[in-house]
């Protein structure tokens, strides 16, 4: 079965017939030149062994602007041969939710916590638990067509996508669910084990993996943590002297000023190890 959508250029069948005959028993490491067509290369030589072997494809991309990529070509191949393949471009909670747009949040551990603390409440996630699907999408969705789906409905955009995955051949996501606890939420839908996993640009996995474990303090987290405070302590003109912590250092609180301080634990080799790159 030829699922390539375009015409093919040099050395292209060639590698769509390499990943077929050895995806199976190899690790395949693919370094090729901007522009090759290495997406649709090897979307084209998964979907067939995917398909006929009922496993799904993981994309795992840097970050999650990419994410859509992938989910562009298999809308080409679907457009091509006119089988319906499934496949979601695949986004976090600091994308999705609703109500941390309409309350101007934007930190991710900050909509974790409204996630958190807010669900029972969340009108979205409410309308959500009586939603049924009036028909299941018939084309692979991006990020901006599930939250339109979302909005349209009046539903939580997070826990769409999640109910989508149980219909998904193909999932691009970023490296993030990868290589942190963050995979649980995917892998108790989709098993990996039971994948084939795409690492693109995998040379930038080892920076991706290390910014994981390390901890951010940032200018802003420390003024939210100040405004915090000032609402316990209200009628204190100084929040310091309340604490008696003396003066703040005035950079701290310097409008002009763009910085952040980072904690870095010790490497864990391992984690470079183990993740090996299918691009």
């Amino acid at each position: 079965m030829n699922l390539f959508p375009y015409d093919y250029r040099p050395y292209q069948k060639e590698l769509i017939n390499f990943i077929k005959e050895n995806i199976d028993e190899l690790m395949i490491f693919i370094e090729a030149p901007t522009g090759f067509g290495k997406t649709p290369v090897i979307l084209a030589a998964l979907l067939e062994k995917a398909l006929k072997n009922k496993k799904h494809i993981i994309w795992a991309v840097r970050t999650g602007n990419e994410t859509d990529r992938p989910i562009e070509e298999l809308k080409e191949i679907v457009k091509k041969i006119n089988v319906p393949i499934f496949g979601i471009s695949y986004r976090g909670k600091k994308d999705m939710c609703l109500l941390a747009r309409e309350m101007n949040i934007t930190s991710y551990s900050e909509v974790s916590y409204i996630c958190q603390k807010k669900r029972k409440e969340c009108k979205y996630y409410r309308n959500f638990l009586h939603f049924r699907f009036p028909e299941l999408p018939k084309e692979p969705l991006l990020y901006s067509e599930i939250l339109e789906y979302a909005k349209s409905f009046n539903i939580c955009p997070y826990y769409l996508e999640r109910e989508m995955l149980n219909f998904a051949n193909v999932v691009s996501l970023s490296y993030n669910y990868i290589v942190s606890d963050l995979g649980w939420s995917i892998r108790r839908i989709i098993p990996f084990y039971e994948s084939y996993l795409v690492v693109d640009e995998a040379h930038n996995l080892q920076f991706a993996a290390g910014s994981l474990f390390s901890d951010k303090i940032t200018l802003t987290t420390i003024k939210r943590a100040i405004n915090e405070l000032k609402e316990l302590r209200k009628g204190e003109s100084d929040i310091y002297k309340a604490f008696n912590l003396g003066t703040p250092p005035a950079v701290a609180l310097q409008e002009d000023k763009e910085f952040e301080w980072e904690i870095y634990p010790n490497p864990i080799a391992r984690t470079f190890m183990v993740f090996e790159a299918k691009s």
